[in-house]
């Protein structure tokens, strides 16, 4: 088994429904039809009241000076390397390197980045909220004791994103840019970006996928949130294109279950619950891209998952590719080949435990009333 940290596993066989961590009560609101070109669609994400609630969250620092991951900035960089050498061969970042790193809230990674790995050719951090990344300086002024700016090059920029879609047409990104707050324009272009960090940015998401709440088998499944669609779209065309060198990657580290009062046993069935809503979350974004809207995210592979207990949490790496699947049965198989030995599974476990076996009818509806539901923050 491909563990990290020597703990042995316990059978996961625990008959529990699908969905695990705390999520927004489910919201009905009235159906439409939708189509895959985009035009119509019935969650209702908007960009300014995720500014709002964040900015209300980071501004109190009782609630958001420690990372609710419940990891640090040190840690969560010590995991990327690990996963950087199962990649590719030192240097794991180099100079010529383009970092983007979404949503970092009050604890971006950029300087642990310059402390693990030295020079790197440019680093954006990009953020529904402005106001995390003044809170962010402020909290690094408050731990060290110095102005993080003094010290930062003009290879840096922080950005507010005005849209979940972060590019125009011409390439241009659809954000505000806040530091440096002399520049009016941001230093970020589609097709830039050769490694995109997140942290729990997938928690993010799947804690508020009401859909899944009330769904018990596959068959009930519902078609994933358009807009859940278009961030992956925006991380897939941040990306520069494949190359003979290094393929452009993201790296999704994410919190495990952290149940401070539970067994063994019930800890790692959560863990393993979770790990599959996430997993869902990938495999139906990567299936809508590439059959129903045809957008960038199709191009988006898994292809390394890593497990490290001593942070309780999982590393999720998906990289830029040139091919894209050509059937449901292919996406399939290759999710169970990266991720096969992360869990040690009984023997009765279902051939669906990870993912359902053929496409469940609502994953290729265009009905509004089979779409997942984002809800609101």
């Amino acid at each position: 088994m491909s563990d990290d940290n020597g703990i042995s596993d316990c059978l996961i066989t625990s008959p529990e429904g699908y969905a695990l961590r705390p999520r927004k009560r489910r919201v009905v609101i009235q159906a439409v039809e939708s189509t895959d070109s985009g035009t119509s669609v019935t969650d209702h994400f908007r960009v300014e009241d995720e500014a709002r609630a964040w900015d209300a969250f980071y501004t109190n620092n009782e609630k958001s000076d420690e990372p609710f991951s419940g990891f640090g900035t040190k840690a969560t960089v010590s995991m990327i390397r690990t996963c950087l050498r199962r990649l590719w061969s030192p240097p794991l970042i180099n100079k010529h390197d383009i970092i983007l790193e979404v949503g970092h809230g009050k604890h971006p990674l950029l300087w642990d980045l310059q402390r693990a790995f030295g020079a790197f050719r440019h680093y954006t951090g990009i953020e529904f909220s402005r106001g995390s990344v003044h809170e962010a300086i402020k909290l690094r002024e408050r731990l060290t004791g110095k102005d993080p700016l003094a010290s930062t090059g003009d290879n840096v920029e922080f950005l507010c994103a005005t849209n979940v879609k972060y590019f125009n047409s011409d390439g241009s990104c659809n954000a505000e840019v806040v530091f440096p707050s002399e520049e009016s324009q941001p230093w970020l272009r589609a097709g830039a970006v050769t490694l995109l960090f997140a942290k729990s940015t997938l928690d993010y998401i799947t804690c508020r996928l009401t859909g899944s709440v009330d769904s018990m088998d596959w068959e009930d499944q519902p078609r994933i949130a358009p807009s859940v669609v278009e961030m992956f779209d925006s991380l897939s065309l941040a990306l520069d294109e494949p190359s003979a060198g290094r393929v452009p990657t993201i790296i999704f580290v994410e919190p495990g279950y952290d149940g401070k009062t539970a067994t063994l046993c019930h800890m790692l069935y959560r863990d393993f619950v979770k790990f599959r809503d996430h997993i869902a979350t990938i495999v139906r974004v990567i299936y809508s891209a590439t059959f129903r809207t045809k957008s960038p995210a199709k191009w988006l592979r898994l292809t390394l998952v890593r497990r490290y207990k001593n942070h309780k949490a999982v590393c999720y790496t998906l990289q830029k590719t040139q091919e894209t699947y050509e059937c449901y049965a292919d996406l399939r198989a290759d999710i169970y080949r990266v991720t096969s030995g992360l869990y040690e599974l009984s023997s009765a476990q279902d051939d669906d435990w990870l993912l359902p076996i053929n496409v469940p009818p609502k994953w290729n509806s265009v009905s509004g009333c089979d779409l997942e539901q984002l809800s609101a923050i």
